[in-house]
C-alpha cells in the first residue's frame, strides 16, 4: 500500500527485511564522515537517541571509525545533536508559506473542548487518583512527576479530547509534586471548556493551568526552585518515565533524575470494578452493531445475486423511516451499491449513533478478497473492490466510547466457500483456540 501512495521523491525502506538498511546504516551512507545529523528532541525519546547513537558508533566501526581515541572524540564519527525549539517540518511549511502556493496550506492543529468523564464511569474522581500518585512518589522519594504521555493525563484528571484523530486524548503535559499541579494546555481547549476551571477548583490540590507553549521553559524553572530533600546535600529527585523525550530529560540535572514507569500507567493498568462494567457493557453495545451491519451485508449480497445456491439467513425488510434497529439506533440509509468503501461508510454511521460513542477508534478496514491479505488496508471511494456473494469479507473496526475501546475484526464468506477456503479458515481458528487456551505461569503473568 505505502509503495503505491509514494511518487519518485521518495524511497521506501521496510523494516526488519534484510536487503533493507537499518537506520544507522543508512545516516551513514548518505552523510560525510565526521557529520552532525540534527533533530528535534521534543519529538524523540532520550532513550531513542541514546540507542541510535550507540547505533551508528556500531556501523562506523564496521567501517573503521572509532567513537573516541584515549577520550577525545574522533572527528571523523557522525554526531546526532539536538536543534533546541526547531523542527524540520515547521522550516519546511515556513518556506512555503512565503512562496504562497496556490492550494496549499498547513492543516491547523486541532484544540478541540474537553469532556468530563463521570465517576460512574472511571470509578474513582481526579483528586483520589492523585492522592494515589503522590503516595507512590512519596515511596520513590520523588519531589515532581512529570507527565508527558497523552492517555495518561487523560485518565489522570478524568478528561477526554479530540485534538488527535481516533484517539479520545488532547494536547497537554503535566507536572506534579506533593503540593501543587501543574497542567498545560492549549489556551483555545481551555476557552472552549467552559467548566474546567471549576471542575479543577480544588483549594487542597492547587491546580494551576498555563499556556501549552510554556511547559518547557517552566519546567526548568521549576527543577531549578524545588526543594532539596530533607537529607543533606541530596537534591530533589524528577520522576521520568522511560518514555519521556530528549527535551523533557536534558532540562533535569543528571543527578536529580528519576527513570522509572509512569506511576499512572501502573495504575491504569488496573482496571476498577466500574471501569470493567462499562469495558463490558460497551463491547455489548458495539457488538449489536457489527451484528446488524453484516446480517445486513449478508441479506445484501444474496439479493444482488438472486440466482445464487445460497439461502438467506432471515428475511430482508426495507428500511423504513423513524424506526430503530437491533442496538436502539436510528437506522441510516444503507448504500445502493456495494464496494469495500460504501460498506466501511455505511458501519461508521452505523456506529456513530451508538449510545456513549465519542468516534471511531482508527480508521475502518474494510476488504474483499486478495486485499484482505493487506496489512491495514483502506478502501478508497471510486478504487475499491465489489462486495459479491463469492466474496471472502474482512472487517476489522472499532470505536471509543466514553468507557472503552473497542477493536473488533471478522472475516466471513458471503457465499459457499471453497474446500481450500474451509480448511484454510478452519486452520487459522484451531490455532487462535489452542493459543487461547494455553495456560502461564504466574511468573509471566506477574511481569
Amino acid at each position: 500500500m505505502a509503495s503505491n501512495e509514494l511518487d519518485e521523491n521518495w524511497s521506501l525502506f521496510r523494516n526488519e527485511l534484510t536487503e533493507a538498511p537499518t537506520r544507522a546504516q543508512w545516516i551513514v551512507s548518505s552523510t560525510a564522515p565526521g557529520s552532525s545529523i540534527g533533530y528535534d528532541g521534543r519529538q524523540i525519546p532520550y532513550t531513542g537517541i541514546e540507542t541510535l547513537q550507540k547505533e551508528l558508533a556500531g556501523v562506523e566501526a564496521e567501517l573503521g571509525i572509532l567513537p573516541n581515541c584515549n577520550g577525545i572524540q574522533n572527528p571523523l564519527s557522525r554526531q546526532l545533536v539536538n536543534i533546541p525549539n526547531t523542527n524540520l517540518v515547521d522550516l519546511v511549511w515556513e518556506s512555503m508559506s512565503e512562496l504562497q502556493i496556490e492550494n496549499v496550506s498547513r492543516p491547523i492543529r486541532s484544540s478541540n473542548p474537553l469532556l468530563f468523564i463521570p465517576v460512574s464511569f472511571s470509578g474513582s474522581n481526579w483528586q483520589q487518583k492523585i492522592d494515589r500518585v503522590r503516595n507512590m512518589m512519596k515511596v520513590k522519594g520523588a519531589e515532581l512527576l512529570v507527565l508527558s504521555a497523552l492517555d495518561e493525563i487523560a485518565w489522570l484528571f478524568n478528561l477526554r479530547g479530540s485534538d488527535i484523530l481516533y484517539n479520545p486524548v488532547f494536547y497537554a503535559y503535566a507536572i506534579v509534586s506533593l503540593n501543587k499541579i501543574d497542567l498545560f494546555l492549549n489556551p483555545k481547549t481551555v476557552d472552549q471548556t467552559p467548566r474546567l476551571d471549576d471542575y479543577l477548583s480544588d483549594k487542597q490540590y492547587s491546580v494551576k493551568i498555563h499556556p501549552y507553549s510554556e511547559f518547557f521553559n517552566y519546567l526548568e524553572t521549576v527543577v531549578h526552585n524545588s526543594p532539596e530533600k530533607h537529607l543533606p546535600l541530596q537534591p530533589s529527585r524528577v520522576w521520568l518515565d522511560i518514555s519521556a523525550s530528549y527535551a523533557i530529560v536534558t532540562k533535569i540535572p543528571e543527578n536529580q533524575r528519576l527513570f522509572h514507569i509512569s506511576p499512572v500507567a501502573e495504575m491504569k493498568s488496573i482496571k476498577s470494578l466500574s471501569e470493567l462494567n462499562g469495558i463490558r457493557e460497551i463491547h455489548i453495545t458495539d457488538s449489536l452493531v457489527l451484528c446488524d451491519f453484516l446480517a445486513w451485508l449478508e441479506d445484501e449480497a444474496n439479493q444482488i445475486n438472486n440466482n445464487s445456491c445460497c439461502k438467506q439467513s432471515h428475511d430482508y425488510k426495507p428500511i423504513k423511516p423513524n424506526t430503530v434497529n437491533g442496538a436502539g439506533l436510528p437506522v441510516i440509509t444503507p448504500p445502493l451499491v456495494l464496494t469495500e468503501a460504501s460498506t466501511a461508510q455505511y458501519l461508521d454511521e452505523l456506529r456513530s449513533q451508538a449510545k456513549d460513542f465519542f468516534s471511531l477508534s482508527f480508521s475502518t478496514i474494510s476488504c474483499a478478497d486478495a486485499n484482505g491479505a493487506i496489512i491495514h488496508y483502506h478502501p478508497v471511494e471510486g478504487q475499491s473492490a465489489p462486495i459479491t456473494n463469492t466474496s471472502i469479507y474482512l472487517v476489522d473496526s472499532g470505536g471509543q466510547y466514553l468507557t472503552g475501546t473497542t477493536d473488533v475484526t471478522r472475516t466471513i464468506h458471503l457465499g459457499e466457500p471453497t474446500l481450500e477456503q474451509k480448511n484454510c479458515y478452519t486452520t487459522v481458528l484451531k490455532a487462535h483456540i489452542a493459543l487461547a487456551m494455553q495456560v502461564s505461569d504466574n511468573l509471566f503473568l506477574n511481569n
